[in-house]
């Protein structure tokens, strides 16, 4: 049953966009984009008889670019949608893109990784034995591709492919690798698909990765395929929406006092403990491998406590954020409790009922609140495994994981809005009380196991899985104000990509421009946009002031719907720009506005973080034919969490990825600390040293 409306519907040869995505398309009009991706590492071998400065390393059963460009060409076909336009508030039918605007062919870099990273020829051992040095390379090409893809047209391509080889080295060859053809030396290369949100899920990109990837056949789709709006009822109904409004809208008004009264406790990081706006900084993102042995003790465990693994890394994460950021005292103990808001995705994608079966957004997001007590970091390292050496073998595959990465019958992705404090109702008497327990009389594990219990329970409620859906149908009530053109400019830039900023030509159409430059871009907001009434200025093909690394920079901006014309028109599709430093600012069309953008920085301004985590795991993943290791992950936007974190598990392990505003609530130092915290803590789980 859908959500109906009076207002007369989009033309039947589109494809509108579902609330979610409309959320997505304001995060991206608003200067904080959402792209997913997804990294596949291969291996790399060559022969010395090739070993030269021209050639480009042969990849051993790599996708060749002839291949990649065939399934390319399948999948638009296929998948019409996948060369739409973004118009009106719709998909719009439009012309394929041609290979070249979607496949993309580039160098691994060799800036990737520090010095003491970088071990040529080997890999730099982990805590568990694990090679980090790929790990590392993955998430630097992950992050680089993301921030790539934030700077494309808003009309450019809304997914793209790109393949990272390695380079021949430029060395002279020595006599003797010459006459010994049979000798190698392995690499890795990487291929990566990177999605913008409003078209596609993290489930979807998955899916959309074995469609590239496979030899199967793709099946036909529709352009129009059905919203979740229109196949599960996701109104609120009033009761849900009255408290929301009460809280939002009235509280506010009423005076300090009376405040005070009503005002519930606020999840970390509370406004006072954010260091700075997340609108006002870029973002970052480190990747956590938790290997084969580690997950196969931890699945042990996990069975002999009754819980899953996702409960288990929702309760690790948030303790060690605690860890990290917890108010400590003289002798480091951390002291008091920590309130977190996390959310959990939930896959709603279901073609049987007209859902797309690769693109589009079938996401509700449950929503789960948990209270750490005061307990100390060094006791919880104490943690043992009762895992035998037998299950440390223990293959990872579908049937040993499937009840484990993902919450039973909950295809996990989000979770909504309910609080709900975890020890409510805990036993604190357990028999298995010590003296040393700094929490009742409960001993540090049990506690530990208790709360993974209680967050298995919430997961799974029918209740919250309701409420996880209203949640998206509560973006219907976001009051719009349409402001006119939105000019977006660049703002920050990532430290490790801004020595690499590079001039930008105007008259350089091309989608495969590789640019180095990193960077986030925000709305601006200047007395001149706010003027006439509150709208800004439409004026086009005019000198604008833009603000650049701290600078003011002149630039001369083109808004034609077609770059190659001089014809003037009100309706912008793009803009280039031409810089000597920087990068372009895009005039977004005024018919594509979404109407949000101003009420969500608004409430961001007020508000900074309303979520503490939001916990995306994607499950159990096979890796693609001679594929070694794969990790998914996306920006970090403004309008989200404090932490975001993106799980995936394969036949080498779980790899968690963590992405936050680099500054607002964490800095890359805590990050990285909450990551090797973790990290730890799951290893002191399963019995792996």
């Amino acid at each position: 049953m859908g959500t109906a409306s009076s207002k007369q519907g989009p033309p039947s040869n589109v494809r509108p966009l579902s609330l979610h995505e409309q959320f997505s398309l304001c995060r991206r009009h608003a200067g904080y984009p959402n792209i997913i991706s997804v990294i596949v590492a291969y291996p790399t071998v060559f022969h010395s008889e090739e070993h030269s400065k021209e050639k480009v390393d042969q990849v051993q059963d790599f996708p060749s670019e002839e291949y990649l460009k065939r399934r390319i060409d399948q999948l638009q076909d296929k998948l019409p949608i996948l060369h739409s336009r973004l118009r009106k508030g719709c998909f719009e039918p439009g012309e394929r893109w041609s290979v070249g605007d979607i496949l993309r062919r580039e160098v691994v870099p060799n800036d990737g990784l520090s010095d003491e990273q970088r071990t040529e020829g080997g890999y730099t051992k982990g805590e568990d034995g694990e090679g980090e040095e790929q790990e590392t390379m993955m998430n630097y090409l992950l992050e680089r591709e993301i921030r790539r893809m934030e700077r494309q047209p808003l009309h450019g391509p809304m997914w793209q492919v790109t393949l990272f080889t390695r380079p021949s080295t430029t060395s002279a060859i020595s006599q003797s690798d010459q006459e010994n053809q049979d000798q190698t030396n392995d690499h890795i290369s990487y291929l990566t698909l990177s999605v913008f949100h409003e078209l596609i899920d993290g489930r979807g990109i998955l899916h959309l990765l074995s469609s590239l990837l496979s030899s199967s056949e793709i099946k036909q789709e529709p352009f129009r395929t059905s919203l979740l709006e229109e196949t599960h009822y996701i109104k609120p109904p009033i009761w849900y929406i009255l408290p929301i409004a009460f809280q939002s809208l009235l509280l506010p008004l009423l005076p300090e006092f009376v405040q005070r009264y009503f005002e519930k406790p606020r999840p970390w990081p509370k406004k006072t403990e954010t260091k700075e706006n997340p609108l006002d900084v870029d973002w970052t993102q480190t990747t956590v491998g938790l290997s084969e042995n580690v997950v196969n003790g931890l699945k042990v465990k996990t069975r002999e406590n009754g819980v899953t693994l996702h409960s288990v890394f929702t309760i690790g994460l948030g303790w060690a954020l605690r860890d990290v950021m917890g108010v400590q005292d003289d002798d480091g103990e951390v002291k008091g409790k920590m309130l977190l808001h996390t959310t959990h995705p939930k896959d709603e994608r279901s073609p049987t009922v007209g859902h797309s079966a690769i693109v589009g957004n079938y996401v509700s997001h449950l929503s789960v609140d948990f209270e750490l007590p005061l307990l100390s970091r060094d006791e919880f390292t104490s943690f043992t495994s009762k895992s035998s050496a037998s299950t440390a073998s223990t293959p990872l595959t579908p049937s040993t994981l499937s009840n484990g990465l993902v919450e039973t019958n909950v295809p996990v992705k989000h979770i909504s809005n309910e609080e709900f404090s975890i020890t409510k109702g805990l036993n604190l008497t357990s028999s298995d009380a010590t003296t040393t327990s700094s929490v009742g009389t409960m001993k540090q594990e049990d506690l530990f196991w208790e709360l993974t219990r209680q967050v298995g329970i919430q997961l799974k409620d029918d209740k919250k899985i309701r409420e996880g859906r209203w949640g998206i149908g509560l973006l219907e009530y976001v009051p719009k104000k349409f402001l006119g053109p939105l000019h977006l400019t660049p703002q920050r830039v990532s430290s490790q990509d801004s020595q690499n900023v590079s001039a930008l030509d105007s008259q350089n159409d091309s989608f495969e421009d590789d640019v180095e430059d990193g960077r986030n871009v925000k709305m601006r907001d200047t007395k001149d946009q706010r003027n006439e009434s509150g709208m800004r200025k439409r004026n086009q093909n005019k000198q604008t002031l833009i603000e650049s690394k701290g600078q003011l920079q002149e630039m001369t901006t083109n808004t034609n719907t077609n770059t190659n014309t001089n014809t003037n028109t009100n309706k912008v599709t793009s803009t280039k720009s031409k810089m000597i430093t920087g990068t372009t600012t895009e005039v977004i069309d005024y018919d594509t506005e979404t109407g949000w953008e101003t009420f969500f920085i608004s409430e961001t301004r007020k508000i900074p973080f309303s979520t503490s985590i939001s916990n995306s795991n994607l499950g159990f993943y096979p890796l693609p034919p001679y594929a070694t290791d794969l990790i998914w992950g996306s920006s970090s936007t403004a309008f989200g969490p404090a932490l975001n974190v993106s799980i995936i598990g394969h036949e080498r392990g779980v790899r968690v990825g963590m992405t936050c505003r680099l500054g607002a609530a964490l800095g890359m130092e805590e990050l990285d600390r909450v990551g090797k915290r973790f990290k730890r803590m799951m290893s002191g789980l399963a019995g792996v040293k």
